[in-house]
């Protein structure tokens, strides 16, 4: 079941931002929507959580899978209690324009996913992803990068598939 922009707003009255044609399931877990960012022309799958007391950002045109978890934080162990203290380190995530993530990813604290790159399902990011890169595996590593020249084609002629998706819909209800 998705969430409409209004219905979520609802729900998270202090989330930061929430841009145009935004598709969220009913069940997503945020633990502090106002460090939360979700920019226009993004889908967030099923079971997604949003974990810790850091800032989150998902920029325009990027699409998650199911299962999808953040921690941008993490316990400090480094302190005088076992197994861990009551202070958190806590950081950012930044997942840049144009990205696909795959169902059952984790992203940990501190990183940026870059502009086009692609997260294969199942991964674990504990560091950053460059531009156009592919990334798969548990910790994740680059299995490959996107056509560039492709890339910005597609990005120069406006070809967006959520946008592209939602006009469709338009069109066909009217």
């Amino acid at each position: 079941m998705l969430w409409r922009k209004n219905e979520f707003k609802k729900l998270y009255t202090n989330i930061a931002y929430i841009g145009e044609n935004v598709k969220l399931h009913k069940d997503l877990k945020i633990a502090q929507p106002l460090n939360v960012k979700l920019a226009t022309n993004t889908y967030i799958g099923p079971g997604a959580t949003i974990a810790g007391n850091g800032y989150f950002e998902l920029q325009e045109n990027s699409i998650i899978g199911p299962n999808f978890t953040v921690y941008t934080s993490n316990h400090n162990y480094h302190v005088d209690f076992l197994p861990y203290g009551f202070s958190d380190h806590i950081d950012s995530i930044i997942i840049e324009r144009n990205i696909w993530i795959g169902g059952n990813v984790i992203i940990t604290k501190g990183l940026v996913v870059g502009e086009g790159a692609i997260v294969g399902a199942g991964s674990v990011v504990t560091k950053d992803v460059e531009k156009g890169t592919i990334v798969g595996g548990n910790p994740a590593k680059v299995i490959g990068k996107r056509d560039m020249d492709a890339y910005e084609t597609l990005k120069n002629s406006n070809k967006f598939y959520l946008h592209e998706k939602q006009q469709r819909l338009i069109h066909t209800t009217n």
